[in-house]
């Protein structure tokens, strides 16, 4: 029988006593390029890639530790994540409202091309706004994960997690609308 989900897991449960939480619940994954932290209703659920699994025990502890740092940095509260959705939604809608409007008017009216190309930049910067303040909570993350519970997120980490999670890796024009800073970004946070 396989020991190292429930080996995993202890170390969950050791670090999130570190970080004060009360619970937390420990899930192996097998899809690719996953490691997050979510509220449920008895504490903390952090999911992990079944890579983990094969990676360090200096890794392992790094990556779980940077995902209870988000819960005990009130990081994975659901209803702020639900809002921000709504909103994008929002304008998101407004789009084919808008469309629609300009494609069945014989004539449509002059602020139609101005109003679709507005709600279209709108949407870019509410991605860009949102995702800024992600990537904020991702190296706020990383500081309590290193600092408060002693598991600084190494080099070995880093380069680990660069073969494995794509949003370390965003092409410089796309950064902005990317929610996690790149690998190097996060190193040189922590180093300062």
């Amino acid at each position: 029988m396989d020991t190292r989900p429930e080996q995993l897991q202890q170390t969950a449960r050791s670090l999130a006593a570190k970080a004060g939480l009360p619970a937390v619940e420990l899930r192996v994954t097998a899809h690719r390029g996953i490691a997050f932290a979510e509220q449920n209703g008895s504490g903390l659920m952090v999911t992990v890639d079944d890579a983990l699994l094969d990676a360090s025990v200096p890794v392992q502890r790094a990556v779980i530790a940077h995902e209870i740092a988000h819960g005990a940095l009130g990081h994975c509260a659901p209803r702020p994540l639900r809002s921000r959705i709504g909103a994008f939604l929002l304008a998101l809608a407004g789009l084919p409202v808008l469309a629609v409007l300009v494609a069945t008017a014989p004539h449509p009216p002059w602020w139609c091309g101005p109003l679709v190309s507005v709600d279209a930049i709108a949407m870019l910067a509410f991605l860009a706004l949102t995702n800024s303040g992600l990537r904020r909570r991702e190296f706020e993350a990383d500081r309590y994960a290193a600092r408060t519970l002693r598991e600084p997120a190494t080099a070995e980490f880093a380069r680990w997690a660069s073969e494995r999670f794509p949003h370390g890796r965003a092409p410089r024009l796309l950064r902005p609308w990317w929610t996690h800073p790149t690998w190097e970004q996060r190193l040189a946070a922590l180093e300062s």
